[in-house]
């Protein structure tokens, strides 16, 4: 059961504009971007806002064996189990978005690949255990804000062969509201970036090297300079490939692992580019 309460956060998505002003993320310059275009899906503005642009959707393979093979031609583990038990609990939210008036949910390599990759979290304690070693998928709004980027360390290692961080350590301090940083914040917002509540100080240390990285704080949302940070760290040790950065369409991200000519593969499976980062 602990393993499929993402799935409420899937729902919970639809809900997502109605509580976005009260999101320790959002900020005045959100309210007048979903505002001010009425003919853009509201969904995609607050992705964008906040995670930067995902791309147009491209042409993909429909949901099918043939897709499935596809996807383990690619090296990625999809087991007959878990292509059931998805297939199974898509019939279950479609009855569900059904008795809600909403549309169904569509099957396809996306969310197939979220449903392998999202792994189970004990919200009991806050322990959370990898599903795949091919696809880490999360949800960017974290429940364990103070362990936010020490679980996406534990997500990327799962997938990753060889990546093991050690010594862990992750700090929040929160700015002091000043005149001068009202200032910044609102030139900021002027320029259509984040300037954040604070910094999440995150270090680890891999192959005797240590790392570290000050993250923008934007309460319980992700922030992905994460991902560009670990793909230099990658680089920096010799890794032959990078992760891969994709998301649903709404918050949810997933990760794989693979070279540039992995990602051509899988980009015709899918559908869908790589997501673009923030520009802070």
């Amino acid at each position: 059961m602990k393993a499929r309460r993402w799935i409420i956060r899937l729902l919970a998505c639809v809900l997502m504009f109605g509580m976005i002003m009260q999101s320790p993320g959002a900020s005045a310059q959100a309210e007048k971007s979903y505002r001010a275009a009425a003919d853009t899906d509201i969904f995609t503005q607050m992705i964008e806002f906040l995670f930067g642009s995902q791309g147009k959707e491209e042409e993909k393979m429909m949901y099918s064996k043939e897709m499935i093979n596809a996807l383990r031609e690619l090296g990625i583990e999809v087991p007959d189990e878990k292509v059931k038990e998805f297939e199974e609990n898509a019939a279950e939210w479609n009855k569900e978005f059904e008795k809600m008036g909403m549309s169904s949910l569509e099957l396809d390599a996306t969310s197939l690949l979220m449903s392998l990759g999202i792994g189970d979290f004990d919200y009991d304690t806050g322990v959370w255990t990898p599903s795949s070693s091919d696809v880490y998928a999360f949800d960017a709004e974290i429940y364990e804000i103070e362990k936010m980027y020490t679980l996406f360390l534990q997500g990327v290692a799962s997938i990753v062969p060889g990546f093991e961080p050690v010594d862990v350590e992750e700090k929040i301090t929160m700015f002091e509201e000043t005149p001068e940083l009202q200032e910044k914040r609102a030139q900021a917002e002027q320029e259509g970036k984040m300037l954040g509540e604070g910094i999440t100080a995150v270090s680890f240390s891999i192959n005797g090297h240590t790392y570290q990285r000050e993250l923008g704080f934007f309460g319980d949302w992700f922030n992905d300079d994460a991902i560009a940070w670990i793909n230099e760290v990658l680089e920096q040790e010799g890794f032959d490939g990078r992760l891969r950065y994709y998301d649903d369409g709404t918050q949810l991200i997933f990760l794989l692992y693979g070279d540039e000519n992995f990602a051509q593969k899988l980009q015709a499976i899918i559908g869908r580019p790589e997501c673009s980062f923030r520009d802070q």
